[in-house]
């Protein structure tokens, strides 16, 4: 990924078309992100608009699935023929894609504003005056991902416009191109700034929000991910993490290759910290390796590496329902059809409802933020009012794979204790009932309530031990024993993750608990561990 800087440089020329072109704001120092005060209502399933492939019976079907889903009228799908492939020409992208859909929804009144009778150098049709009615477009899978840099038309670039090799390409994601449907026109080349980025901090976080006060921008996501029944699971998980409340562990990776990336990492860590999230941090140059917990992850946020690696690698591991995941790299999303290439896809099959990719090289400075998205998302943010927050310009490569409507934070962390007690979903998942315990005394701390953090853990362990809250209880008391002796803990140790149980491990065996290490040690030691890791468990072992 180029250096911040690069994507910054200044592009000479004047006019209407350099502000178009105008650099995202630079990075500033910790902390960088803001969200607006008020966030904008949010959307009701009646303003999303679904497009599908006509050609594609499992996008029509997807379709249909997710509108039944989420209550969207049936009179809001738009079905396209398009492309089977992932990655288009602007011809086709103009007259399969952009076209036909811009005079639905201006039939629909969907869009308003007159049409131009003469298409723009790329075959495109544009509004003159345009506003949008839609809340946000989802496109199924079987839409076209991507669409191909077309060299000859960067010589539609006016006189006079100077573009810096690193923005010299009209590639970008079908996704990022279509939030520009109601604009009167943009260039062919490099991106668009979003007015919505709330990067910055006072007013001028909530300054960009009043200038789109007519709706200009359409906000776009996608359901779409190597298979059917991951697409299905996007929407369901998205639904259950809803109803039920995110609930979860956040894992945050630095150690990139710049430090400004890395500051965003850390704030969103910090966020989810102060939100109460226990929270595991990598901070080398490598991925979370295969000791790493991994009890229902619901926050991945991290860089840097081309393709899914490490303990997030596991084709068995399951991110908990409604789980966010960002991993940043230049390619991350450069197929979605692959259970293993790249990152988005993989993330999204191994359940994460809401993911973020790139589809080509963004640079540092233009790809989508984790430390504004996760400060959106705490505000209450829908999933797609946190991305178009988060992301810093548009006609460019960054997506938004899951539901838009998403609100992890709609149930608040007391209502999911309630329900947990009253014996609801969570208390049958013995790492999602500990983790709602495990943040609730997380909060309780940092309002300096130790002894209440103490006394909720030790009573929810007689409620209903686990491994996990038998270790947060021990953490907590600086005890360095788990004091498990039944034959229930036998049971539930051999069902722990594999990443908790080396934690566990490690700890009674640096405590002293050298019995309850052993056992610990045993129970690791019976499964089909990578060679790696065996190797150092026997080592450790007492």
């Amino acid at each position: 990924m180029l250096c911040a800087v690069i994507a910054a440089a200044v592009i000479a020329g004047g006019g209407a078309l350099a502000l178009l072109f105008r650099p995202a704001p630079a990075p500033a120092a910790a902390p960088e992100f803001a969200t607006p005060a008020v966030l904008r209502p949010p959307v009701a399933p009646d303003r999303v608009v679904v497009l599908a492939n006509s050609a594609d019976a499992e996008s029509l079907a997807l379709a249909g699935y997710y509108m039944r889903r989420r209550g969207i009228p049936e009179k809001n799908l738009v079905a396209l023929p398009m492309s089977a492939d992932e990655e288009i020409s602007w011809e086709e992208f103009a007259e399969k894609i952009w076209n036909p859909l811009l005079k639905t929804l201006a039939e629909r009144k969907w869009l308003t504003g007159g049409i131009s009778a003469v298409p723009d150098a790329s075959g495109r049709l544009r509004l003159r005056d345009g506003r949008s009615a839609i809340g946000y477009l989802v496109l199924c899978k079987g839409t076209p991902l991507r669409v191909r840099n077309a060299p000859a038309l960067l010589e539609a670039v006016p006189r006079g416009v100077t573009v810096p090799a690193p923005l010299r390409t009209g590639g970008c994601s079908t996704d990022s191109e279509l939030a520009l449907l109601a604009a009167a026109g943009s260039p062919l080349v490099a991106y668009v700034s979003n007015p919505l980025f709330a990067a910055g901090g006072g007013s001028r976080a909530r300054a960009p929000l009043a200038i789109v006060a007519g709706e200009n921008i359409v906000r776009v996501a996608r359901l779409d991910g190597p298979t059917f029944a991951n697409c299905r699971q996007l929407v369901d998980n998205a639904l259950l993490g809803e109803k039920n409340g995110l609930a979860g562990r956040a894992y945050i990776d630095t150690g990139g290759r710049y430090p400004a990336g890395d500051r965003w990492f850390n704030a969103a860590g910090d966020a989810l910290e102060r939100a109460g999230f226990d929270t595991s941090r990598e901070t080398s140059h490598f991925l979370f390796g295969d000791e790493t917990r991994a009890d229902a992850p619901a926050f991945y946020l991290g860089w840097y590496a081309s393709r899914i690696t490490g303990r997030f690698a596991d084709p068995f591991l399951r991110f908990a329902p409604g789980a966010v995941a960002l991993h940043l790299h230049s390619f991350s999303a450069v197929t979605l059809r692959s259970p293993s290439r790249g990152w988005t896809g993989p993330l999204v099959a191994r359940g994460c409802s809401i993911v973020f990719g790139n589809v080509a090289e963004p640079l540092l400075n233009l790809t989508t933020r984790p430390d504004i998205l996760v400060a959106a998302l705490l505000d209450g943010a829908q999933a797609g009012e946190a991305a178009a927050l988060a992301t810093p310009a548009w006609s460019w490569q960054t997506i938004l794979v899951g539901d838009p409507l998403y609100s992890p934070f709609r149930v608040p962390l007391d209502a999911q204790l309630e329900r947990l007690h009253a014996g609801g979903p969570a208390s049958r998942a013995p790492a999602l009932r500990a983790a709602i315990i495990t943040r609730k005394a997380n909060l309780l701390r940092r309002q300096g309530r130790a002894g209440d953090a103490l006394a909720l853990l030790a009573a929810e362990v007689r409620r209903a031990p686990s491994p996990a809250l038998r270790f947060a209880l021990a953490r907590a008391a600086s005890h360095p024993s788990l004091a498990w002796d039944s034959e229930a803990d036998e049971v539930a140790l051999a069902a722990t993750d594999t990443g908790l149980l080396v934690e566990i491990a490690r700890y009674l065996r640096a405590g002293g608990a050298t019995s309850e290490a052993r056992d610990a040690y045993r129970h690791l030691l019976a499964r089909n561990l990578p060679a790696p890791l065996r190797e150092t468990l026997e080592k450790e072992r007492p």
